[in-house]
């Protein structure tokens, strides 16, 4: 399958790539299984619901979420709201009082987190997505809408991305950075991570120039690539030590929040190891 194209706006206050989907990155994408084919269209099915009620009732989304723990009991796994999350289809909130989740008050979270308290609710872009896509799941008469539906549930890393032509610099739908002034050394290190399908660690790709020790200059790099991301705590860039070799991750309260069975470092799904 061909990378899908998405446009993007690095005006807005919290920049979210437009459309409803954005094909996920790496060389061990899997499509969904059959179980959690339905996990998806259920966990699709309640919040979509929840949102129509929503505004039923005079409600925004986010007045109406879905605690993690219904998604838990009907068998949705961490890791699809995680893949949900990375589209952007969802965001999630806290209730106000500590373990009050019946009729709670709740309040929008910055980070993503699967703490049991958790509640969720669809986005705008999430909304578009689960409208197609609910109804091609229900209609598989139609010239392979079913097909389609399951095609869009690719499984795999969730790695960054780095739009050369647009100078943009992404997680799934989340943007981090948008250049608009020169960065030579910084996109030199972003392509040659895209180029190599953004390996765990990988040497210094920057050229040698006369005058200026290269340690130095890798170093600050590094910290010039973790400067000024519209949303921070997604993806974090680190050297080894050696003043040699870039790594990166996903951080902090992200990280954290992947299942015990989502490699850390680059968001690798529990179904899809490497070969």
């Amino acid at each position: 399958m061909g990378r899908t194209r998405i446009d993007f706006d690095c005006s807005r206050p919290a920049p979210i790539m437009t459309g409803t989907y954005i094909l996920p990155r790496g060389k061990h994408l899997d499509r969904a299984t059959p179980e959690e084919f339905v996990s998806f269209l259920v966990a699709y099915m309640s919040l979509w619901l929840a949102r129509r009620e929503a505004g039923d009732r005079q409600l925004a989304p986010q007045e109406n979420p879905i605690p993690a723990t219904y998604f838990h009991s009907i068998g949705v796994l961490d890791y699809i709201l995680f893949w949900m999350w990375y589209q952007a289809h969802i965001e999630y909130c806290l209730p106000v009082r500590p373990g009050d989740q019946a009729d709670s008050e709740y309040v929008a979270q910055a980070n993503f987190s699967f703490n049991p308290r958790s509640a969720f609710w669809l986005t705008d872009r999430g909304d578009g997505f689960a409208e197609t896509f609910i109804h091609d799941a229900l209609a598989p008469g139609q010239n392979g809408a079913f097909e389609a539906a399951w095609s869009r549930l690719l499984l795999g890393q969730f790695l960054p991305s780095y739009d050369r032509e647009h100078r943009v610099f992404h997680w799934g739908a989340h943007l981090l950075k948008c250049f608009h002034q020169p960065a030579e050394n910084q996109e030199l290190i972003l392509l040659a991570e895209e180029e190599l399908d953004w390996p765990s660690w990988m040497d210094d790709p920057l050229p040698r120039v006369t005058g200026k020790n290269p340690k130095v200059r890798f170093h600050d790099t590094i910290k010039d690539l973790n400067r000024h991301h519209y949303e921070s705590g997604l993806i974090h860039f680190r050297g080894d030590g050696t003043g040699t070799r870039i790594g990166w991750q996903i951080t902090g309260s992200v990280a954290q929040a992947l299942p015990d069975d989502v490699s850390p470092l680059s968001g690798q799904l529990p179904h899809s190891s490497p070969s």
